[in-house]
């Protein structure tokens, strides 16, 4: 079993839930898709090209003061050929 340090060459699909309404100018500052549910949350879903990255914008989140009630995040392994 690969580790995520080991899972380099993956894009991750996710889905990122977070309370409240988001404004939709964080969809393009997050460059992910941005739903508002009627239930009150917001959804942000996307793909991001590697681990590094998914790191980043959780980091992201993190240093804006964004909290997250649920993450999905699939990883989809990439063939050289």
């Amino acid at each position: 079993m690969k580790s995520i340090s080991q899972s380099q060459n993956a894009t991750w699909q996710l889905q990122i839930t977070i309370p409240g309404h988001l404004d939709q100018l964080w969809s393009r500052r997050l460059d992910l898709e941005l739903v508002r549910t009627a239930s009150g949350t917001t959804v942000l879903s996307g793909s991001v090209r590697d681990t590094a990255a998914l790191y980043g914008l959780l980091t992201k989140l993190r240093d804006l003061g964004l909290e997250f009630t649920a993450l999905e995040a699939h990883k989809k392994e990439e063939t050289n050929r």
